[in-house]
């Protein structure tokens, strides 16, 4: 997850096109209807480096991954099509495999169910 998360905020470009890709996923949703309207509905999410000592962190980032999947699949196909040096294209493609895989996607979902079971222990346990 770091070295995604890393992939596409080293570049100023993949953060913007990542929400602009949001942008154009919530507006088709609201208009299929697929997706609720309302005060604080279809906010733009962000992927976020899970910080060292906060469990809630590591459980953070992995549903904003799972949130934002596809849109961060479309962003990385970007980056192999148009990335910017050689070094950038191999590592995009390398993570887009990676991310397609039933295994990535199977410990995705795991931890993000084991991880909010943390989540609900951590308050109790401070």
């Amino acid at each position: 997850m770091t070295t995604i998360i890393n992939l596409i905020y080293a570049s100023p470009k993949h953060h913007t096109e990542l929400h602009y890709a949001q942008v154009i996923k919530i507006a088709h949703m609201v208009a299929t209807r697929e997706r609720e309207i309302g005060r604080g509905a279809n906010q733009i999410g962000n992927l976020h480096q899970s910080g060292t000592t906060r469990w809630s962190s590591h459980f953070d980032s992995i549903s904003n991954l799972i949130d934002i999947y596809g849109v961060t699949i479309t962003v990385l196909e970007s980056m192999v099509q148009e990335g910017s040096s050689n070094s950038i294209r191999g590592e995009a493609g390398g993570c887009l495999i990676m991310m397609k895989s039933f295994e990535f996607i199977f410990i995705l979902y795991l931890m993000h169910k084991i991880m909010g079971i943390t989540d609900l222990f951590c308050p109790a346990l401070q």
